[in-house]
């Protein structure tokens, strides 16, 4: 299991998540602005207008008995707290985040094309192929579909609005660990014993990881582990859904879904 927590952080580390606990990377300026030389990050053009996303196409709509539409547009999740089993009973949708600001549901496997008619181009696309938009870094599979989704407060610039994605149960990044058990349940991990003078996140996280088998256009659930027995033949069809906390003040700090290539 610990080697497993492993890559679940390596995952987060790959995308710079870090600059939450103070390790800020260093910006392209001057002549460098379109790249960064030392961590190939090509950087979008600022857009010459605020990007505006079509209509939202049906299949693309956020559902729930717990989302609901906003007057001036958009939508707002709320956590509703589940009954005993019914906190592991998860759907596909459950598979993505809500952009409360279009009521549009991005989930693993959707095109690049797609997404971006959603919610715009990305500011930066670095090195690994992570591309960072307003909000949420992405990254896609050979094929041009999302195989990796991450929201961490890390990567949040000046004027990007910390709660835009959340999860489908509601889950936002500074949502408390009770309210987290509340929808997904009490299977968590508490920090390891750090061995003296390590003060990395591996050895500080506090997280809960999630398990599915994709089998067709469904998602099995297979819990905070895996087996060799119900493991995907297929890595890519192994889809690893996960929470770190903040050990300070016991609140979600990254939130990741992605799938066995991605991880």
């Amino acid at each position: 299991m610990k080697k497993i927590l492993c890559a679940a952080v390596a995952a987060v580390l790959a995308v710079g998540a870090l600059t939450a606990c103070g390790n800020k990377p260093s910006e392209p300026s001057g002549a460098d602005a379109g790249k960064n030389s030392q961590q190939n990050v090509t950087t979008a053009e600022p857009a010459s207008s605020p990007f505006v996303p079509e209509e939202v196409p049906s299949q693309f709509k956020a559902n729930g008995s717990n989302i609901t539409e906003k007057e001036g547009g958009g939508v707002s999740v709320s956590v509703a707290p589940r009954e005993g089993d019914e906190r592991y009973k998860f759907e596909n949708d459950d598979l993505g985040f809500v952009d409360t600001e279009s009521g549009a549901l991005l989930k693993i496997g959707m095109s690049s094309e797609d997404v971006e008619k959603l919610i715009g181009a990305p500011r930066t696309v670095d090195r690994d192929g992570f591309r960072k938009y307003s909000g949420i870094v992405i990254k896609y599979d050979d094929n041009g579909n999302a195989s990796q989704m991450i929201v961490a407060a890390g990567n949040m610039e000046g004027d990007d609005n910390p709660n835009r994605f959340v999860s489908p149960r509601g889950v936002k990044l500074s949502t408390t660990l009770d309210e987290f058990k509340s929808v997904y349940g009490d299977e968590y991990n508490e920090p390891s014993q750090a061995a003296e003078g390590d003060e990395s996140i591996k050895s500080s996280a506090m997280m809960a990881v999630r398990y599915y088998a994709k089998n067709g256009d469904t998602f099995n659930y297979l819990g905070g582990n895996y087996t060799k027995e119900n493991k995907p033949e297929n890595d890519a069809d192994l889809i690893m859904q996960t929470f770190l906390f903040s050990t300070e003040t016991k609140t979600v700090s990254v939130m990741s879904v992605g799938n066995g290539t991605a991880n």
